[in-house]
């Protein structure tokens, strides 16, 4: 009875192999040539998914390598009815894509965004079926050896998406964002009902004014819970310890802080810069929330500094600023653009990049998407996280040039699990200002 199960999931698999033989590498090979496409190795990774996928799992099965000599057949009968799931899934894939269905990473010019079929609930339905596909022959055969390679798979998968995604998001812009926005990469995203007047949700609401009211409500309410979560995170000794090595401080900066909050990152810039012994040429910061901005001109008034001018502002509405409020060596945010709506972000960048000199640069902190901070930052703090690729796409949308990535140093190099430091100018051929020397 168990051979009966193995024989099924070998012809399964083989019948997977031919259709690819004979109906999608024919395709592939009068593919047009790429207008984006993978770089080094990511180029070979499609290859080393497909023969994973394809031959170890019936491999294993015929050679009975990890399989239990057990018979439990409604665990079976679930991998059978899974594995044909997965099989519906896939083809529903590959007939949406139609002939821009191919088994690597790169996206012809005349290419065009399906978001029909499958691709409603999921962005990568294809994967979805391999997964699926995966999970239903390791328990449909009850090996656990296939069960414990499918989190590898998963892995690999996750590779593959972020390149395809951050390709789409190059040739496709705010129209890939949003819909990103709106499905999940894997699995279809639970939709939360429409918040109601004056519920914090910062995600989907469209008016700069709607979305200023609940983020400065949330942090009126909760800004000594938020100097308590940067105290525990020592977010401020992370911000300082990066500035101490940051290319870009020299003497008489002009500095903007978007998004100031109660100064955490303007402290650590004015130390790093004291230390440099540069002294600063002014230091402009505004935020939403009067309670925040509060704590912000309270040390200022102790330690006597005089250079610092703080005012209330959103950053989408950034006309009520006073005219001299431009030109700015360096505009730093940290942790601020998390609250500014998914779609808004390209023109919140903007916003700021008008705000630069010529050879000016913009410096931002931002929280990165990962599980831990679905919780933290997501939940927690009602804020969004990003993928590099989102970034990435978010600062070419708002003509922002010299796009790098940055790392929080050691002995904070852990803060990088949170977020990205994200460098850019303001011109194509403006480059960092060199440190100053003495």
């Amino acid at each position: 009875m168990t051979r009966t199960f193995a024989a099924f999931f070998i012809a399964y698999y083989a019948v997977r192999v031919a259709v690819f033989v004979f109906r999608i590498v024919p395709g592939t090979l009068e593919k047009a040539p790429a207008e984006y496409e993978s770089k080094a190795w990511m180029r070979g990774l499609p290859a080393v998914l497909l023969l994973t996928d394809s031959l170890l799992p019936p491999a294993l099965i015929l050679w009975r390598v990890g399989e239990l000599e057990v018979l439990w057949l409604p665990v079976r009968w679930l991998g059978v009815l899974l594995s044909l799931s997965a099989a519906g899934i896939s083809l529903w894939a590959v007939r949406s894509l139609g002939r821009f269905f191919v088994p690597q990473a790169m996206l012809v010019p005349d290419q065009v965004f399906i978001t029909t079929g499958p691709y409603r609930l999921v962005r990568h339905p294809a994967y979805v079926g391999d997964l699926a596909m995966w999970a239903g022959a390791a328990l449909g055969t009850c090996n656990w050896l296939l069960l414990a390679l499918w989190p590898l798979l998963l892995f690999g998968l996750r590779w593959q998406v972020r390149e395809e995604e951050r390709l789409l998001a190059l040739k496709f812009g705010d129209t890939f964002q949003e819909y990103a926005a709106k499905t999940g990469r894997l699995f279809p995203r639970i939709r939360r009902a429409r918040p109601q007047q004056g519920s914090p949700d910062f995600e989907t609401a469209s008016n700069p004014n709607e979305t200023a009211r609940p983020v400065r409500d949330l942090y009126t309410r909760r800004v000594d819970a938020y100097l308590a979560f940067n105290t525990a995170s020592r977010y401020a000794q992370s911000l300082r310890a990066f500035f101490k090595g940051c290319e870009l401080l020299r003497p008489r900066l002009r500095v903007l802080d978007a998004g100031c909050g109660t100064g955490t990152a303007t402290f650590a810039l004015l130390e790093a810069l004291q230390q440099k012994h540069s002294p600063v040429e002014s230091i402009d910061g505004f935020d939403l929330t009067p309670a925040m901005l509060a704590r912000f001109q309270s040390p200022l008034a102790s330690m006597k500094v005089a250079k610092v001018r703080l005012l209330e502002a959103d950053v989408l509405d950034l006309e009520r600023l006073p005219p001299d409020w431009t030109h700015y060596d360096l505009v730093i945010s940290a942790a601020m653009l998390d609250y500014v709506p998914r779609p808004e972000l390209p023109r919140a960048l903007a916003a700021l990049r008008a705000r630069l000199a010529p050879d000016g640069s913009l410096l931002i902190f931002i929280s990165r998407k990962t599980w831990v901070n679905r919780f933290l930052i997501e939940r927690l703090w009602k804020a969004n996280c990003y993928t590099r690729e989102q970034l990435e796409a978010a600062f070419q949308t708002a003509r922002l040039a010299n796009v790098r990535f940055k790392r929080f140093p050691a002995p904070y190099f852990w803060q990088n699990w949170w977020g990205h430091i994200v460098l850019a100018s303001s011109a194509p051929n403006a480059g960092a200002t060199p440190p100053a020397t003495n």
